[in-house]
């Protein structure tokens, strides 16, 4: 389980963040388009995903993820394995 950073550009809000956008760009959206579909300003949504200034409510990552057929927990899930083999890259076997 990964521990809550105080620094939102590290720890889960910016795996949630990561993976969000992974997602974005792999369904070819605008965040113009996502605006819409979610009901989350443009500036907000930029806000959120790609900048270090994260507030992400369980909402919003909930909204987003409806967006892209995914549910809460898959997203939180994929963010935690992001936060994972970010561990494993940062303390090597045999380092």
């Amino acid at each position: 389980m990964s521990t809550v950073e105080k620094d939102p550009a590290k720890g889960l809000n910016a795996a949630v963040a990561a993976t969000l956008k992974g997602e974005l760009a792999a369904s070819g959206l605008t965040f113009d388009q996502l605006a819409l579909a979610t009901g989350i300003s443009k500036r907000t949504l930029l806000r959120q995903l790609s900048t270090v200034e994260r507030d992400l409510s369980v909402a919003s990552i909930a909204a987003i993820a409806t967006t892209f057929n995914m549910t809460l927990s898959e997203v939180m899930e994929a963010a935690e394995r992001r936060l994972e083999r970010a561990e494993r890259a940062s303390h090597p076997k045999g380092a």
